[in-house]
Formats: structure tokens, sequence, C-alpha cells
């Protein structure tokens, strides 16, 4: 009886043992090293604090909040979850989405993507409220960042197609082009405040700084030239080869 109860009280003293904390204190300019007999696989230094990490680092895939995810500061910085996405910032992407092949760079992106596909969302906010829009590309901080559902939007530049909801296969290149965009079609935008207010036209282009700025219920425009056409209201069909050409224009 006696054997016995030493026994059970060296296997309860060997366990508590195991699930004790291990401290120990690195000596002054002294390293912690990990390493075999010719490979030193990693070392901290005590001097700088320094991690020196000399292999690869193994993760696996991100399958919810707490596998496969780096966090920063308590905030997500990079993850893949879902099939073929990549997500490097802080806290952008979520646990939730059925979207592939998404890509994302910058605080915020893609946020509260859901069934969106395909997506390249470059800059803070950029795509940060898309959720089921597909084919985009937004790069630029806070491009595209109201857009839900639009899809195939393209652009490069602060602010561009801010509002867009549920526009698709338009293009803008410069800051806030097309920035009011709500549910316009097929537009083309190369320049700062190129149709900044247009919200529900369809193939429209404007080429030069305000071009378009305010346009109202006008369709088939192409406009070449800063200001050019800057105060469309209701005209459609028409095209403008120079600055300053046609800049309040009515009905016609």
């Amino acid at each position: 009886m006696n054997r016995l109860m030493i026994i059970v009280m060296l296997y309860l003293l060997s366990n508590t043992g195991f699930a004790q904390s291990i401290t120990n204190t690195i000596g002054n300019n002294g390293s912690f090293i990990i390493k075999d007999n010719t490979i030193t696989f990693l070392t901290l230094e005590r001097a700088t604090g320094f991690l020196a990490l000399n292999r690869g680092l193994t993760l696996p895939l991100s399958t919810d909040a707490t596998t496969g995810v780096i966090y920063k500061s308590g905030n997500r910085f990079i993850h893949d979850f879902g099939t073929g996405n990549t997500f490097i910032g802080l806290n952008f992407g979520n646990f939730v989405m059925t979207g592939i092949d998404n890509s994302s760079l910058g605080i915020g992106t893609l946020l509260l993507n859901t069934t969106g596909s395909e997506n390249t969302a470059i800059g803070k906010s950029a795509l940060n409220e898309n959720t089921a829009g597909s084919y985009n590309t937004a790069i630029g901080s806070v491009s595209l960042s109201k857009n839900a559902t639009g899809y195939a939007n393209t652009g490069c530049g602060i602010g561009f197609l801010y509002s867009n909801t549920e526009g698709y296969n338009n293009s803008a290149y410069s800051n806030v082009a097309l920035y009011s965009n709500t549910i316009v079609i097929e537009n083309s935008a190369y320049d700062t405040y190129a149709q900044y207010s247009n919200t529900a036209h369809v193939k429209n282009s404007a080429y030069g700084f305000h071009p378009l700025y305010s346009s109202g219920a006008a369709d088939h425009i192409s406009v070449f030239g800063s200001v050019s056409l800057k105060y469309n209201i209701t005209g459609v069909n028409n095209v403008t080869f120079r600055s300053n050409a046609i800049v309040l224009n009515t009905t016609s």
C-alpha cells in the first residue's frame, strides 16, 4: 500500500511540474540559441532583444480567426482565409467570406466582402464595403470604398469611384475621378475631378481636369480637354476637343 501511495504521489508531482511555466534569464550580452551540430536555427540576443529565425516559418491555412493568422497589436495583419485569398494590412478581410481569389494590401481593405471574388484592393479602405462585387481593381486610398455589388470596375488614384455601389465596367485613373458615381455603367474618366458628380449615366468618356464635373441626365458623351462640358445638364451625344469647350451645357 505504501509503495502504491508513493507511486501515485510521484505521478501527481511530475504532472504538476510539467504544467508549470519555464522562466530563465539571459545574462548581459548573452544569447539564447537553438541549433544542431552545425546549423543555428534560432537566436535571441540579450543586447537587442531581436529574434533571428534562420529557417522558414510554417503556418497552417487560415480557417478561422485563431488559425494561421498573424496579428499586430491585437489586429489581424496577415491571413489567407478562404480559397486563393491573400490579405496583408490591419483589419482587412473577414472570416465569413466565401469569395475566392481576392488580394488586398492596406488598412480595412475588403473588410465586408462576402461572395465577391477576384478583387484586388490596394490602399487604405479600398473596396472596404464591397460585399458581392467581383473583378474590381482598386488602387488608391478609399478607392471604390462604397462599392457593394458593382463589378469589373478598374482604377488608380485616391478616392476614385468612391461612392460607386452598383455601377460596373467603369474605368477611372486619377484622384476623385467619378467620385460621386453610384450606378453608372461603362464610363471612363482620366484626370482629377473628371466626371466628379456623375451619378447614373452610361458610356461617357472624360479626359482632362474637371471635364463633365457636374453632369446631369447625360449619356454617350466624349470630352477631351480641361473644364470641357463641366456643367453639362441634360445634353447627350456630345463631343468636345479642347479646354473650356461648352463649359455650361443645358439641353443640346
